[in-house]
């Protein structure tokens, strides 16, 4: 356009794709560093990879954005190859390499905990981070994919709107530790001529939002890629931008953790489009004074339409801290979706560890057998916030017959199919409490944070963090939380241990209690529920690191690995 800057046309420097510092005696690495170089330049389908705007450099800790995952501030600097300062270290860590090089000291490792680390020293990226975000209002660039995950040698679709008609590129990221960056990129659209797509339908009796818009790029995951958390930013000619999350499956490979990220509970509260209009959760829906009201809900809503504003799911921090922490750890993870639990895609029974990272509230009859015959069979369950397996659900196909496209839930008995896998309610209404699993269950909103009160600290849990009995962790209790309830079936235990038991108030003043559980099935697996949204976030998110809760949690993850 006349008269405007370009954000596609920047000057650049182009370096190497290797950037990562070893620990000392990690020499049985170094041959594989040459291997990983490789298997990190990746070709676009437009070409090499174009350079990405306003990197602001390397350090951990530059995770500082108001909202999950978002830069508030603009950038129009020239791509620069970073330069790796040391990071902030946290008290006993390393501060700049994966700790999977650590890692080696205790022991040999696997093949994938040495995928892991290698990714990780590649050149990290904080292109990831929302800079100018579109908003559902004008929808500068809006855009979601045709799946919420593909394997390695599938492929994916990208279908963009912009408004006004304009070129637009698409810039991938996968996200990890990559020396505190959070991310890497990992390919780029060539730029691409946009147009303005039709506005999206309501279905008239489930109030279901959608869009059908037309294929914009696709891309072919290449094999040589790691299985991960990726985000597409999609970025229009005036720099706003919009960002599309998907997972790279590797289902060749049976990691030793697999992480399963809620996109069924990202889906139920995306309010999309968020106008004040038009847009429709799970939760409500909005007057014609544009005030939001829970009675005009949808009862059904389809991965076929973009998140809102910005596209980072709601409590999406909490995946990406987890995330971060894990891959600096250097465990031998590997990557899926909770769509993927229901439609089968994915084998727990392969795995030794399953890790549930965020707010996973929304669980089909499918999703809720798998997890049960996984601790049947002695795996090991993480659930690392609050509220899981709380509604339950149903899928359906999208108007094109592709498959779990639609997710259903009426939470009451209105819905008019409910015999198909079981009515659309709450799991304990059906006397299916979700605590019989999870061995705690959600209790009640958080009015502010609250203190974690530590107990049972003499358990193996808390070794080497000095933590005694009544220790108060502050504001790590917050936004939801659990707690053991007597009144609801409880799992058969070996052993079931609280391990905290720390007091707040709801919003309406009524006096809770949170509890952090762990207990042992009689199969041999444990299954940790933190009971807190807030968890994750101690392990690694700037501001709220807390290094007690990281000890603990590695002495959690030994524990659950030891051989």
């Amino acid at each position: 356009m006349a008269g405007e800057k370009d954000p596609f046309q920047r000057p650049v420097t182009r370096r190497g794709a290797l950037i990562g510092l070893l620990s000392a005696g990690t020499v049985t690495a170094l041959a594989g560093i040459a291997a990983a170089a490789s298997r990190g330049s990746v070709t676009p389908l437009g070409g090499a990879v174009p350079p990405e705007p306003g990197n602001a450099g390397a350090g951990a800790w530059s995770w500082t954005e108001p909202l999950p995952g978002l830069d508030p501030t603009p950038t129009t600097r020239p791509t620069m190859r970073p330069t790796m300062r040391p990071t902030p270290p946290t008290p006993g860590r390393e501060p700049d390499a994966p700790r999977g090089a650590r890692g080696l000291a205790r022991g040999g490792r696997s093949d994938g905990q040495q995928i892991i680390r290698l990714e990780n020293v590649h050149r990290g990226s904080s292109g990831w981070k929302i800079r100018l975000p579109a908003d559902d209002r004008r929808e500068q660039i809006k855009a979601y994919a045709s799946a919420t995950s593909v394997d390695l040698g599938e492929r994916i679709d990208f279908h963009v709107s912009v408004n006004p008609a304009q070129e637009f590129r698409i810039r991938v990221y996968r996200l990890g530790w990559y020396g505190g960056l959070g991310g890497r990129l990992m390919t780029s659209s060539p730029v691409l001529r946009g147009t303005t797509q039709r506005p999206p339908a309501t279905d008239p009796v489930t109030g279901m939002v959608s869009c059908d818009w037309t294929r914009s790029w696709s891309l072919v995951i290449p094999k040589t890629w790691v299985s991960g958390l990726y985000l597409a930013v999609c970025t229009n000619e005036k720099g706003f931008q919009h960002a599309v999350p998907f997972v790279v499956r590797d289902d060749a490979h049976p990691g030793e953790v697999l992480v399963v990220l809620p996109f069924t509970t990202y889906q139920a509260y995306n309010p999309y489009p968020l106008d004040n209009r038009d847009g429709k959760s799970l939760y409500y829906g909005f007057t014609p004074g544009g005030v939001q009201a829970a009675t005009l809900r949808s009862r059904a809503v389809s991965f076929d339409r973009p998140y809102a504003d910005s596209g980072l799911p709601n409590h999406f921090d909490k995946d990406v801290a987890f995330i971060q922490w894990a891959e600096r750890e250097g465990y031998d993870v590997t990557y899926a979706t909770s769509v993927d639990l229901h439609a089968g895609r994915v084998s727990p029974r392969r795995h030794r560890v399953l890790v549930f990272p965020g707010h996973d509230e929304y669980w089909s009859t499918q999703m809720r057998r798998v997890v049960e015959e996984a601790r049947h069979d002695g795996t090991h369950q993480v659930w690392l916030c609050a509220n899981n397996m709380y509604w339950r659900v149903r899928f359906e196909p999208n108007a094109h017959g592709v498959e779990d496209r639609v997710m259903v839930c009426y939470k009451d008995m209105t819905d008019p199919v409910y015999h198909v896998g079981g009515p659309t309610v709450l799991w304990r209404t059906v006397d299916q409490p979700e605590q019989s699993v999870l061995g705690a269950q959600y209790v009640a909103i958080v009015g502010r944070p609250a203190p974690l009160v530590a107990s049972g600290t003499d358990h193996w849990f808390w070794a080497g963090t000095k933590v005694r009995e009544g220790q108060r962790f502050p504001r790590l209790v917050g936004v939801e939380a659990d707690a053991i309830q007597s009144r609801y079936q409880l799992p058969a235990a070996v052993e079931h241990v609280s391990l905290s038991a720390s007091p707040f108030y709801d919003p309406a003043g009524r006096r809770r209690m949170q509890n952090t559980s762990l207990y042992q099935a009689p199969s041999g697996a444990w299954v940790f529920v933190a009971g807190t949204f807030h968890w994750p976030l101690a392990l690694s998110k700037p501001g709220w690191v807390e290094p007690r809760i990281q000890q603990a949690t590695e002495n959690l993850f030994r524990k659950l690995l030891a051989k």
